[in-house]
Parts: C-alpha cells; structure tokens; sequence
C-alpha cells in the first residue's frame, strides 16, 4: 500500500503474463510455552524500477526455473 499522508491505497500488482507469482519465503517450526508454532517471513530487497514508484522494497520473486530448488526441504544454505 502506498501512502499518502495517513491514508493508505491498496495496489494490486501481478506479472506481465498474469501468471503464477512465487515468492521467497522462509519457515520455521518452533515451541513457545510448549506449544509448536509455525512461523515464517517473506524475504524482501530493494524495489526494482516499477514498484519503486509504490515502496522502497519488495517481496523476493522467484523465477519459475528455480521452484524445485527452493521446494526442495533437502536444499541447504552453505553458510
């Protein structure tokens, strides 16, 4: 949502060939108080060119190539 002053206005963004948008994300499975929680967050980087009219950042999009690497629960960070 862009703002303007307080108020906020809804933007529907999609890709050029209306197709399926993924998105980076990350999840985790944890306890609080002896309760399993899932949890996960939606990785961001900088705006490109067209939504940095909108917000100066915006969700990870996966290119479609790579959706069995990010699927995959066997594919681990190096780091």
């Amino acid at each position: 949502m862009a703002h303007e002053g307080k108020a906020k206005e809804p933007f529907y963004i999609t890709l050029k060939d209306s197709g399926v948008m993924a998105l980076a994300a990350c999840g985790i499975t944890g306890k609080t108080g002896g309760e399993i929680v899932e949890s996960f967050t939606i990785i961001t980087c900088d705006s490109n060119e067209l939504v940095s009219q909108l917000h100066n950042r915006m969700p990870v999009v996966i290119d479609q190539k790579n959706y069995d690497t990010w699927l995959d629960p066997t594919t681990h960070s190096k780091r």
